[in-house]
């Protein structure tokens, strides 16, 4: 299993509960420890509202916050966690392509959609 490299912190942006569980368990089983995961847990409650609303409202901010930390040299991770059953990931990252825009911003090259 591939190891994360050392330094790295990592965001997590969930619609959820069960998908912000999920991204922590899995960066901790690629070797971060809990106190390099910052995880927002202000996600909307189960029913009181839309959590895909919420991570694309935050996406844009917390983009924001990753590109100022990475282009001071930070070693930073920004995880979008969302569930595809209403689009596909690529409708999801055209619309975040779209936000970003929007903001006066552009996803690097390098920053991975999957």
């Amino acid at each position: 299993m591939p190891r994360k490299g050392k330094g790295v912190r990592a965001i997590v942006v969930a619609e959820d509960e069960r998908l912000r569980i999920f991204a922590k368990k899995t960066l901790e089983a690629f070797g971060f420890h809990p106190n390099e995961i910052y995880d927002l847990k202000d996600h909307p409650k189960e029913g009181a509202g839309s959590g895909k609303q919420y991570v694309e409202k935050k996406s844009v901010e917390e983009y924001k916050a990753y590109r100022s930390k990475s282009s001071r040299g930070e070693n930073v991770a920004l995880i979008l966690a969302t569930d595809a059953d209403e689009q596909t990931v690529p409708d999801r990252a055209k619309k975040l392509d779209q936000q970003l825009s929007a903001a006066g911003l552009q996803r690097n090259a390098d920053d991975a959609v999957s």
